[in-house]
């Protein structure tokens, strides 16, 4: 009987961390700007932000020539498919992850690399040069949006 108690509970627990490692934390622009400072990606003089019924955007050019660009679209969901789906078409994406709650899209170009994740109604992307892809990944994942 304890073995079994013992066996159940081990599943449990991998059953948790499975459901767990699927879901991404959405970030907001102010969390987006802090992390920017903190690491030294932030320049105000190339900073642009906006917020219009609900959603919030903003734009950084950032102090290695990187830009990030990244919404919140909060509640609202239609809106934000519709933005998603349409900034996704101009691209031909190389790579796509979709687990959870977001989604990883990656395209290569021949000088560039960018990586859009969406987490629920928000929207990251960044874009630089290809030879910085690993630092790029490191920029999102800092931020809480790239898993492999």
């Amino acid at each position: 009987m304890k073995k079994q108690i013992k066996i159940l509970g081990i599943f449990l627990f991998m059953l948790t961390m499975l459901c767990g490692c699927s879901k991404m934390t959405p970030q907001t622009t102010e969390g987006v700007k802090d992390y920017l400072v903190q690491n030294g990606y932030y320049d105000e003089k190339y900073y642009s932000s906006a917020e219009l019924d609900g959603v919030s955007a903003c734009v950084y050019f950032l102090t290695n020539k990187w830009t990030l660009l990244f919404y919140d679209y909060g509640d609202r969901k239609e809106d934000f498919e519709t933005i998603y789906e349409g900034t996704l078409a101009e691209f031909t994406v190389t790579t796509e992850v979709k687990k959870g709650n977001y989604t990883i899209s990656e395209v290569y170009t021949d000088t560039n690399y960018s990586i859009f994740v969406r987490v629920d109604n928000t929207l990251l992307h960044v874009t630089g040069p290809k030879e910085d892809m690993y630092e790029i990944r490191d920029l999102v994942e800092g931020l809480g949006y790239y898993k492999e």
